[in-house]
């Protein structure tokens, strides 16, 4: 196998970490129990459902898990804001919260080390960079070479800071939905620890089966497609659109903000227009025979599962498998596109105007302009980025990224 399949044991830590902290959430919810008197569980209820049975919590009025909800109940009707069903939402707006907090203290952080490694992969401008300070310009072929080496940094820079654009929130986004698609599920499944609802639910065409710890490593293992194998891919399409944007602008040609926001608009509209017409899932997401590796050469199955085709390691990949196909639903719909629109453009106004002002108010030449270019993606992958961690947080509080993630914890697709 490729050396682009990292040993799995080396960063299985997060995964079960994260599976862990999603599953501990889960597991206060009992309580919910007993507010649930129908079958149809509160975060299934159609837009059409009974307005005589409406879902409050007060204590939450503004939160993206109840849009539509008056903080105040109508004159003269029952106060349910109070009392068991009032603490079963605070539970239950809690647990959402707290999955946020594991993508973006866990998860996140472990996987853009990842992506930092993909993009060193695929778009190293580090080897570049030495091999001009190496060169002589002794050797008759020092000029040439160099020249050519230029022109390879120049378009490797620009295309690494457009990706680092593009993949830093589409990442986030993808561990967002993963995360809350896995809590959705483990939440489900304490509440049909009641034996009476598990009946009535397992009655049903969509009786949701035990998420063992192994299936969610497994279904988790999935995001690691992006940064070891997506980024070549985004990495190449991103090349394409410099060399149109810049193929014809000599080393020498004045680089100044408006050439440089007007240039950097060309590569991100080609990019996009690109990844519009191929879909998300076909670019964050292995297929299906990708996503079999993943779960062949993930992780070693526990003893007692050693034996070839054992059929709980069989079920735990038939589950993983179906949460996939919940993740590629989601990754293809419209909040999903509006949530990675609205990520990416305000990770570019962060990041535009810290280069900006880098670049200064004089025009310079683009030669000095693609070193500027280059710390600037360096710096916000730099793991203790303040710029990175301010982006992500505008990221986190944009209305299209909360609706997508309280959208998928309490309804799931389609979306």
């Amino acid at each position: 196998m490729s050396s682009l399949w990292p040993k799995p044991r080396k960063r299985r830590w997060w995964i079960s970490s994260a599976a862990i902290g999603v599953g501990a959430a889960a597991a206060s919810y009992y309580l919910y129990e007993w507010y649930q008197q129908r079958t149809a569980l509160p975060w299934s209820r159609s837009a059409d459902a009974r307005p005589d049975t409406p879902i409050r919590a007060p204590a939450h009025a503004h939160s993206p898990l109840y849009p539509h909800q008056s903080s105040t109940a109508p004159s003269g009707a029952p106060d349910s804001s109070t009392g068991l069903s009032g603490e079963a939402d605070t539970n239950l707006q809690n647990h959402f919260d707290s999955i946020q907090i594991i993508s973006e203290r866990t998860t996140l952080p472990q996987m853009l080390t990842e992506l930092v490694k993909g993009l060193s992969r695929t778009a190293d401008v580090s080897t570049l960079i030495m091999r001009l300070k190496g060169l002589s310009s002794a050797s008759p072929l020092a000029d040439e070479v160099k020249l050519e080496t230029w022109e390879q940094l120049k378009a490797f820079s620009f295309a690494r800071l457009v990706c680092v654009v593009w993949l830093v929130p589409l990442l986030d986004l993808l561990l967002r939905v993963q995360l809350n698609i896995l809590g959705r599920h483990l939440f489900l499944e304490s509440h049909l620890l009641d034996r009476a609802t598990a009946l009535a639910w397992q009655q049903t065409a969509h009786a949701p089966r035990r998420v063992t710890k192994r299936a969610q490593e497994l279904f988790l293992e999935v995001a690691h497609y992006l940064p070891e194998r997506g980024t070549a891919v985004v990495v190449d399409r991103m090349l394409q659109a410099v060399e149109d944007a810049l193929g014809d602008t000599r080393l020498d040609q004045t680089f100044g903000e408006e050439q440089l926001l007007s240039c950097l608009s060309a590569i991100h509209a080609e990019f996009e227009g690109w990844a519009v017409e191929q879909g998300w899932p076909q670019i964050v997401l292995p297929t299906s025979g990708e996503a079999a590796l993943y779960f062949r050469g993930s992780l070693a199955p526990p003893d007692n599962q050693a034996l070839a085709h054992h059929p709980s390691a069989e079920a735990d990949e038939d589950i993983a498998r179906r949460m996939v196909g919940e993740l590629h639903t989601i990754l293809a719909s419209a909040k999903f596109a509006a949530a990675v629109q609205a990520a990416v453009r305000e990770v570019a106004r962060t990041l535009g105007q810290s280069l900006v002002a880098d670049l200064g108010v004089s025009p310079l030449p683009l030669a000095k302009a693609v070193p500027r270019v280059v710390a600037a993606a360096d710096g916000f992958l730099a793991s203790t980025s303040l710029l990175r961690a301010q982006a992500l947080g505008s990221v986190a509080q944009l209305p299209q990224v909360q609706k997508l993630c309280a959208t998928v914890y309490s309804c799931g697709p389609p979306l």
